[in-house]
């Protein structure tokens, strides 16, 4: 059982113009009036300073639990061990990052957590300097869920579902949590006007998971969906970071980093196959150079993934689970295992 929010936040920001085409002059010197606007805004907050903003909005509400920040792709921060108090240690961390960026931050990805009276709540921060003119500058998602609904530790599968029981079968319960999440949203959204002026709030709430029967509904029908999940701890659904970067970012980054891995492979083993084809011994020195930069990618990949992805910790093992199964990061490229491909291409083809 899950609860989410999402914050829509218009910032002031300017239109952006494109560069005057010839016929565009042609115009402008006959007095006709020219129009050089394209469907894009810059916000007239830089990515920084947003970030700084939201840092005194979650210091105003007492929250300083800092999990990742990314920024422009690249993760800057990341809180491995669970350290609590951490905020500051991320800020610093940006500034750091910052001395050494040349160019001007185009985007950024902050999360944080916190837990307060039983309810334990994550909140990601998602900023476009630039951006579509009919979508948000930034967008905030917030995703609260039940610490009681989380097995305990040494707790036995037994206990933990007669525990359960009890805590899904308590309606009233459910309200005032629903309850709870809406009032932490609106003092969200009140903090966040605060450090942000000028700029607009849109708020919009509902429930992920299963419904209780007879319970009170708070939201409208139709923004509840129906299903549990087979993890009490996390929903393996679409999940509303994905659907925020879908919107705002276009293919997530490791899936484009996994096309590069694929295509790059694909590449190396059709080179390796012509030059067998021409018998020669050597390895081409394209090919060299090319599984270098593929083993560049997967370690790339294997580093960023987990935190691309959020992935879900299991509490027995510590290990990284993904869609309910082990993570298993991709293993390092070779000659070896390229030929191996290649002679196995040329096999198909003769069959």
């Amino acid at each position: 059982m899950r609860f989410v929010a999402t914050l829509d936040i218009d910032l002031p920001a300017d239109v952006i113009e494109h560069a005057p085409t010839f016929w565009d002059r042609c115009k402008g010197l006959a007095g006709a009036a020219v129009d050089l606007s394209t469907d894009r805004m810059r916000s007239r907050i830089e990515a920084a300073t947003f970030l700084y903003q939201v840092r005194s909005a979650l210091i105003a509400l007492g929250i300083d639990n800092a999990r990742w920040l990314v920024v422009d792709g690249t993760p800057v921060f990341e809180d491995h061990k669970g350290v609590p108090n951490d905020l500051p240690e991320l800020m610093t961390a940006f500034a750091d990052h910052v001395l050494l960026q040349t160019d001007a931050i185009r985007q950024l990805r902050l999360c944080v957590e916190h837990e307060e009276a039983g309810l334990g709540v994550e909140i990601e921060a998602r900023m476009a300097v630039e951006h579509p003119r009919d979508e948000p500058a930034a967008r905030i998602s917030v995703t609260g869920r039940i610490l009681d609904l989380g097995p305990r530790h040494h707790e036995s599968g037994e206990a933990y579902r007669r525990r359960i029981e009890q805590v899904v079968s308590d309606a009233a319960r459910w309200a005032a949590v629903k309850v709870q999440f809406s009032t932490f949203v609106s003092r969200l959204e009140q903090a966040l006007g605060v450090v942000l002026p000028g700029a607009s709030l849109q708020s919009t709430t509902r429930q992920l998971g299963f419904e209780l029967q007879g319970e009170p509904s708070l939201w409208p029908e139709s923004s509840k969906r129906g299903t549990s999940t087979a993890s009490p701890q996390r929903n393996f659904g679409l999940s509303l970071e994905k659907r925020i970067a879908a919107a705002i970012g276009g293919p997530p980054a490791y899936a484009v980093r996994l096309r590069k891995i694929e295509d790059l492979q694909a590449h190396l083993v059709n080179q390796l196959a012509m030059a067998e084809r021409q018998s020669l011994d050597a390895v081409p020195a394209a090919v060299t150079r090319g599984l270098d930069e593929l083993n560049r990618l997967i370690d790339q990949h294997n580093r960023y993934y987990p935190i691309e992805r959020n992935l879900a910790m299991d509490p027995s093992t510590g290990a990284l689970l993904s869609v309910g199964e082990p993570w298993t990061p991709h293993g390092t490229a070779s000659i070896q295992e390229l030929r191996h491909n290649a002679a196995a291409m040329r096999a198909g083809r003769r069959e």
